[in-house]
């Protein structure tokens, strides 16, 4: 029971007989209301639809609902509500709304604004100050693939990956594929990721390398042979600048410029695996670009853009020290030079300099391209995006090579990332929108079905659901 002072205005228009007055002094055992008499709203409660994340532009899973109580936490109803977008763009219901018996109310739909990050939405009414949704939109910056798999990083830090996982390279703590992508345990905030045939790598703002999948070659670095289905970082305690995952191995460039690399290469002519950092060739200083082989070679681009490879020494491309980006299969290494174009050499400087058609020349290519190599096949394929042209693809020959518009991708507009495997590609386009196309065996396309498609389907990067492994 508790006393207050004399009774307000509101009280005196009737009260009923769970109170007594006393002089000045009312007290009030349990009081209810006076029929008919709503009590006086204090403040708007956020009940549900708050902190989540989504795609951009995408709808939130959770409508905003919130609860209007009075100043004992009572409901109150009758009371207006309204809705409306405060910081981030996007959409909202804004019709306001009566709170129910139950003093709650909800909006129907909140769909995110066009950009990465916050999204505010405030809900309000008359005389009460306003309650606050926050939300979170989220755009893929970067692809990777592997034989089966795919991967994407997001732009709060998280990669999220999909396809088979029978070697735990998901990153999923467990071995059990997905159609959709799922967030690689750990709460780690990546910066970069790379994947190879059957594990994947990741790279942090503190310059800490993680793998995990297929470890029996040392490729995850951790000083072990062990697969693992969870991120494992990199011993040695190395700052990285890049790293990147090949077949069988991985390698990266610290801070410093010095080349180190794990897992099944040839070094001296010799194939040897090691489950630690290993300083290589190509020697060390700026490193703009890393590509492995099939075949135990490593290849790094530094200023100016020579590629020097080992083995294989220098000397590509007839010299050319323009070249932006490179690309290593099984028999081949591919550049994309600013005096050349895209061009295809065999793994020594002596092999034919293989020009490949694009219907662009070189300065209106995207930045982004990624080149492999089949189990069997003798001959590389390689995929190039072209600005606001579609993606390309090709399989060198002894020849001048012409590539092939990729059905569907011209509509897909700038491409800002690419990644390509035996049997499927993947792109990030400049509006942070991941699409794949290809083979479907083990869902590795993302769209949470295991149909193939040979145009690109649309990846959503919060999409859930599992199927167990073939």
């Amino acid at each position: 029971m508790r006393a207050r002072s004399s009774a307000s205005a509101w009280w005196s228009r009737g009260l009923q007989s769970s109170a007594v007055v006393l002089g000045s002094l009312v007290l009030d055992i349990g009081c209810n209301h006076p029929p008919g008499l709503a009590p006086p709203a204090d403040r708007i409660l956020v009940v549900q639809g708050d902190g989540q994340e989504a795609e951009v532009s995408d709808t939130l899973r959770i409508p905003p609902e919130v609860e209007v109580v009075d100043e004992r936490g009572r409901p109150v109803p009758d009371v207006a509500v309204s809705f409306r977008v405060v910081e981030g763009g996007g959409s909202i219901e804004a019709v306001p709304a009566l709170t129910g018996a139950d003093g709650r109310v909800a909006t129907t739909r909140w769909v995110l604004g066009p950009g990465p990050g916050s999204n505010v939405v405030e809900a309000r009414a008359e005389g009460l100050a306003p309650a606050r949704f926050t939300a979170t939109g989220r755009t893929a910056i970067q692809v990777a693939v592997g034989l089966n798999h795919s991967c994407l990083l997001d732009s709060g830090g998280t990669v999220r990956c999909w396809g088979n996982n029978r070697n735990g390279q998901l990153g999923t703590g467990d071995t059990l594929a997905s159609p959709t992508p799922t967030p690689v345990i750990g709460g780690l905030s990546f910066t970069s990721v790379s994947a190879a045939e059957l594990h994947t790598c990741g790279l942090t703002a503190a310059g800490q390398a993680f793998c995990w999948g297929w470890g029996v070659s040392g490729q995850l670095g951790d000083g072990s042979y062990q697969s693992a289905a969870s991120p494992r970082a990199v011993s040695g305690g190395y700052r990285f600048a890049n790293v990147r995952a090949g077949p069988g191995a991985t390698c990266g460039v610290t801070v410093g410029g010095q080349v180190l690399c794990w897992g099944y290469l040839l070094q001296a002519g010799i194939y040897d695996s090691t489950p630690t950092p290993l300083s290589i060739p190509p020697g060390s200083g700026s490193t703009d670009d890393l590509a492995i082989g099939r075949l135990g070679q490593v290849c790094a681009l530094s200023p100016p853009g020579a590629p020097r490879c080992v083995p294989g020494g220098t000397g590509y491309y007839g010299g050319a020290s323009d070249v932006q980006q490179i690309g290593l299969g099984k028999v081949s290494v591919c550049g994309v030079s600013r005096s050349l174009g895209v061009v295809c050499q065999g793994q020594t400087p002596a092999g034919p300099i293989i020009p490949v058609a694009l219907p662009s020349p070189a300065e209106h290519l995207s930045e982004h391209w990624s080149q492999w190599s089949g189990n069997l096949s003798e001959a590389d394929s390689g995929c190039v995006g072209v600005m606001a042209s579609g993606v390309y693809c090709w399989t060198p020959n002894n020849g001048p090579t012409t590539a092939a518009l990729q059905p569907g991708t011209e509509a897909l507009g700038r491409i800002t990332s690419l990644a390509t495997a035996q049997g499927h590609v993947c792109v990030v386009t400049r509006m942070g929108a991941v699409w794949c196309w290809g083979q479907n065996t083990m869902g590795q396309l993302g769209d949470g079905t295991l149909e193939p498609s040979a145009t690109p389907v649309r990846v959503h990067l919060f999409n859930k659901g599992r199927v167990p492994p073939r």
